[in-house]
C-alpha cells in the first residue's frame, strides 16, 4: 500500500512537472530572444579578395528580429591593398544591415597605422563600410605627436 501511494505521489510530481515545463516552453519565442556571443570576429573582404576591415569584440549580442549586433569594447583594423591602415576602438558598437553600417560609441578612437602618427578621438561615429565613410557629428579630437586640435 506505501509503494502504491508512492507511485501515485511521484506521477502527480511528474505530471505536474511536465505541464509547468510545456507551459514556460510555449511561453517563451526564440525571435525575439538575443544570441548572446562570448566573442565575435567579423572580418569583410573586397571583391577581388584583399581584406577590407574586420572587428572583434569579447561580447556581443546579435537581435534577430532587427538584424542587429552589438557589441562591448570592440576593436577593429581598417586595411588598404591588404595592409591595415587604420585600427579602432571604442565602448560600444552597433553593426547593421551585415556590417553595411557600423555605429560606434563611447571613447572612439581611430588610430593611423602603421606609425601611429595620429589619433582622431570622439564619442560617436557612424561608418559606411561600402563606401569606406567614417563621419561624425559630434566633437572630434586630433593628435599627432606634436598637435592637438579639438572640433566642436
Amino acid at each position: 500500500m506505501i509503494t502504491t501511494i508512492r507511485y501515485v505521489y511521484l506521477l502527480i510530481i511528474l505530471l505536474v512537472s511536465n505541464t509547468a515545463c510545456g507551459l514556460s516552453d510555449k511561453n517563451v519565442d526564440t525571435k525575439d530572444s538575443p544570441y548572446i556571443f562570448q566573442k565575435l570576429d567579423l572580418t569583410q573582404n573586397t571583391s577581388d579578395g584583399y581584406r577590407s576591415w574586420d572587428m572583434n569584440s569579447p561580447e556581443a549580442r546579435y537581435e534577430v528580429i532587427h538584424g542587429l549586433i552589438r557589441a562591448k569594447e570592440p576593436t577593429g583594423t581598417l586595411y588598404k591593398d591588404n595592409k591595415p591602415m587604420y585600427s579602432l576602438q571604442a565602448r560600444h558598437a552597433t553593426i547593421i544591415n551585415d556590417g553595411e553600417y557600423i555605429i560606434m560609441e563611447g571613447e572612439v578612437v581611430l588610430h593611423q597605422m602603421p606609425d601611429m602618427d595620429y589619433s582622431i578621438i570622439g564619442d560617436f561615429i557612424t561608418w559606411n563600410t561600402e563606401k569606406g565613410i567614417i563621419s561624425s557629428d559630434f566633437r572630434l579630437k586630433v593628435k599627432t605627436n606634436s598637435i592637438r586640435i579639438s572640433i566642436d
